[in-house]
């Protein structure tokens, strides 16, 4: 409800005159113009400005001890002239007394006294207090601006047709809930922003008055009774979104209140809202995090932090209902407790990354529901690939999860990739939900392919050349990319074949002499003064490797003029820098041993070569065999 306060009524009835400004009252004294001034006394009733209230409701105002007035007259650059109350028997009495010059034709008048206050003519300036003091009942003494002018009679001493005042802010009251004791301080804070204290400017020709300074004023009381109402001041104005209060008790706890609703508040009108139900200064808090199961991201939860509420507020709460939301509305979790693991709702099983408003309501046992707000921030995800595969130099080397060794990886096919496949850490249900944006591929030597569920089992590859394969996958998941590569090398090891041959994917060279690849063995023979040598094919070698050589080499059967023809087997590694094996062989001498080496990426072919200085001697070989060791 609203009630506006009475208007102001003075009326001049003596006139004394003096002979100059006052210290008091001077601004420039150059710009004086030493125009004497006269002594002016005001009666006033039925006080619209005051602060004590003799009814709750603001139909009755009285004034109070020390009130006083600031008046600025049409005759000078002096500052505003002090006029003192002097309260009469009945309280809604009080007169003025002050001075002003005296051909002076029309005052300026405004409570209270501020002895900064500004007038230039058009704008009066002074100050809606931005902290106010409350006592029992009743606003601030000096809070609520009250502004009237009249023209004055020169020489007379009369207000022409009387000086009325007008209360230029609004007043707001509520009272304190009967379950709040002691409070100490009332934060009234414009839900909107706007200024409603500070530095007041009223334009005395249109009446406007604007304030610039502080959204909240601060009431200070020293002991405001459980029940009570208290009163702040305020500028006028539109306040579409109202405002909220803040209350701190003697105890030390905190409470807030919103009133929602849009308020026009009038000059002079006194809007008391009520008994306001308060709430706890709380700001609910939700943790999300995201959940695994057997490592896969399969979902979120949201867990409500307890709110803390005394043995008092539990009392007075019946229910609980908070719900989490997108920020296009939609509730993706529900609770109906103060604290605990909130339920998932409309099957938002995952909470992409975000923030999510958090709505918390009470229901108190008058029946009133309230309302805590606060937001949550779901993390981004964690998302990975995982890749299968391996070759026999994985065994080897002990590498993309294999640890057979060397023994191990004889075991297997040269030039097979084996159990190759590609996993996402994202749940099935979730990569494949129309709610959440999902994308994920894999690549095979540069071929790409796409997979429907969360994994997929390529297989083995067979046939595979020599060299190095690469397995790439991605999976892009809530705005995060997981990337996962893996390299395959297949060296050609373990290598086998009996006999050597010139055909097929990898076959062996003739380098010199006469080369004859038979079905059984390579005939080896002297010509044209070239010795018989062959190479083989070149394997893939990563980084160093640990080899065991081994082969069969025959001496065919030759004897010239009765005796043997001698000749040396070479077996080198690259080229005859890298000799492994030199050994004479006479007529149906037979090599069949192990070597031991390392290849390397730069000796990765090997050489066998016969010398003999006769025409007609053969070495034949069976087989040729290089294991990882």
């Amino acid at each position: 409800m609203k009630r506006f306060f009475y208007f102001l009524s003075f009326a001049a009835v003596s006139l004394v005159a003096a002979i100059s400004c006052s210290k008091e009252n001077m601004t420039d004294s150059s710009l004086v113009s030493q125009e004497p001034l006269t002594s002016l006394t005001i009666p006033a009733s039925k006080a619209a400005v005051k602060t004590v209230m003799a009814a709750e409701d603001g139909s009755v105002v009285h004034w109070s001890e020390g009130d006083a007035l600031v008046v600025f007259d049409d005759r000078s650059a002096c500052g505003g002239h002090r006029f003192d109350g002097t309260i009469q028997a009945d309280a809604s009495q009080s007169q003025f007394s002050g001075e002003v010059h005296l051909n002076a034709t029309h005052i300026y008048a405004l409570y209270p006294y501020d002895a900064a206050a500004t007038f230039d003519g058009t704008n009066l300036v002074t100050t809606l207090p931005v902290s106010q003091t409350a006592t029992l009942g009743s606003f601030a003494n000096g809070a609520a601006l009250a502004f009237g002018q009249a023209d004055i009679v020169p020489g007379a001493g009369s207000v022409v047709g009387g000086l009325q005042m007008q209360n230029l802010c609004a007043v707001i009251s509520f009272k304190m809930p009967s379950y709040v004791d002691g409070a100490q301080q009332v934060v009234v804070t414009s839900r909107d922003g706007k200024a409603i204290a500070g530095t007041a400017t009223l334009n005395v020709g249109s009446g406007s008055l604007s304030v610039d300074g502080s959204s909240s004023v601060t009431v200070g009381v020293e002991s405001l009774a459980a029940g009570a109402a208290y009163y702040a001041v305020v500028a006028p104005g539109s306040y579409p979104s109202g405002f909220s209060f803040r209350v701190k008790t003697a105890s030390g706890k905190e409470y807030t209140a919103v009133n929602p609703n849009s308020m026009q508040l009038a000059a002079g009108g006194l809007y008391a809202l009520g008994t306001v139900g308060l709430v706890l200064d709380v700001t609910p808090v939700v943790t999300i995090t995201h959940t695994t199961t057997n490592g896969e991201l399969s979902g979120s939860t949201a867990v409500l932090s307890p709110i803390s509420v005394d043995d008092e507020w539990a009392s007075m709460i019946t229910a609980w209902s908070v719900e989490l939301r997108r920020p296009d509305g939609t509730v993706v979790r529900r609770l109906s407790a103060s604290s605990g693991t909130m339920s998932v709702a409309n099957e938002w099983t995952y909470l992409p990354q975000g923030q999510y408003n958090i709505v918390a309501q009470y229901t108190s046992k008058s029946g009133a529901v309230k309302q805590l707000t606060g937001t949550a921030t779901a993390p981004a995800p964690s998302v990975s690939v995982t890749l299968g595969g391996y070759c026999s130099y994985d065994e080897y080397a002990k590498t993309n999860g294999r640890t057979g060794g060397a023994s191990e990886a004889n075991k297997l096919n040269a030039e097979t990739v084996y159990e190759l496949s590609v996993k996402v850490n994202v749940a099935n249900d979730l990569l494949n939900s129309e709610k959440y944006t999902a994308s994920w591929s894999y690549t095979y030597d540069g071929v790409s392919s796409t997979f429907s569920g969360n994994s997929v089992n390529i297989g083995n590859k067979t046939g595979q050349s020599w060299g190095k394969h690469t397995l790439t996958a991605t999976c892009t998941f809530d705005g995060v990319t997981g990337n996962a590569s893996r390299d395959l090398h297949v060296t050609g090891l373990p290598y086998r074949v009996s006999p050597p041959t010139n055909s097929g994917a990898h076959p062996w060279s003739k380098m010199e002499g006469t080369i004859t690849w038979k079905s059984d063995c390579v005939d080896l023979y002297y010509s044209a003064a070239n010795f018989p040598r062959i190479g083989s094919p070149s394997f893939d070698i990563p980084e160093n490797i640990e080899v065991s050589v081994s082969t069969k080499v025959v001496r065919n059967k030759y004897v010239f003029l009765g005796a043997s023809v001698h000749g040396k087997l070479f077996i080198s590694l690259q080229d005859d820098k890298h000799e492994l094996y030199r050994k004479d062989l006479k007529s149906e001498a037979v090599y069949e041993s192990t070597l031991n080496t390392t290849m390397t990426n730069s000796l990765r072919q090997f050489r066998i070569q016969y010398e003999y200085a006769a025409t007609g001697p053969r070495t034949y070989v069976y087989y040729f065999n290089v294991l990882y060791r």
